[in-house]
């Protein structure tokens, strides 16, 4: 393996094994006893060291082998097709839903409905998630190649979680979301679908009890995502014919 390539694995590893370390110390040595404020608190205080280590040029490579900050051309032109690509993204998450809830136990489970947890769950953690594991990580390890950045940002998505289905679930919907940033390099696209997807299943949970409805609102999300795609497989330049 080449120097450079060293260097990158290195520059996204440390960052991730702080703050994967800082959070698993604290879970092994309180659990839950903590409550809520302390564990954003953890997560706050280790997301920003991973952060601060990632940007330090001390540990960065060097500055004239990261041609990572100059991403290919394949970014989403207009607001239109953005709009598609963030229905066809929570649809693909919905979608991706249903056979874990019915392989797996109700993963959302356990939670109460605090305003805290609702604003670390809704804002911060997809906010901060998205950031670190697509708009930092990510475009670093996609420089070894695209396949195998999606896949390791996806597992160290997963690692932070805490029993099977947490991280089952993570893992498959940090590769979606991983596939999704590949597309657009959009950040702002892979953070309102995460955004929406658990308000989704905050409303689902504690708001609208009764599956049949939920169950037609899956659907009319579904018939919206299956049109955004459909749309998005037509060129930009033949939409734009008369």
């Amino acid at each position: 393996m080449r120097k450079e390539s060293v260097s990158r694995l290195f520059h996204v590893f440390i960052p991730f094994l702080i703050m994967f370390g800082t959070r698993k110390l604290y879970f092994l040595l309180f659990g839950q006893k903590g409550g809520i404020v302390a564990e954003i608190i953890v997560y706050l205080v280790s997301s920003l060291i991973a952060v601060l280590l990632f940007i330090n040029k001390k540990t960065a490579p060097p500055e004239e082998n990261r041609e990572y900050i100059v991403l290919p051309e394949r970014r989403v032109e207009g607001k239109f097709r953005k709009i598609l690509f963030l229905i066809l993204t929570v649809a693909v998450l919905i979608g991706l839903e249903y056979p874990l809830l019915y392989l797996l136990k109700d993963y959302t489970a356990g939670h109460s409905l605090s305003p805290l947890y609702m604003f670390a769950f809704i804002i911060l953690h997809p906010f901060i998630d998205e950031y670190i594991f697509r708009d930092l990580f990510y475009k670093e390890l996609r420089c070894l190649s695209p396949v195998f950045g999606i896949i390791v940002q996806a597992i160290m998505s997963a690692l932070l979680e805490d029993g099977l289905e947490e991280i089952i679930t993570t893992l498959l919907m940090a590769l979606i979301l991983g596939i999704v940033f590949e597309k657009t390099f959009s950040y702002l696209i892979v953070t309102i679908a995460q955004i929406i997807f658990n308000i989704r299943v905050l409303i689902y949970q504690f708001v609208i009890l009764d599956s049949t409805v939920t169950l037609i609102a899956d659907i009319v999300i579904f018939t919206l995502g299956a049109a955004a795609l459909i749309l998005l497989l037509i060129p930009e330049k033949e939409k734009s014919e008369p």
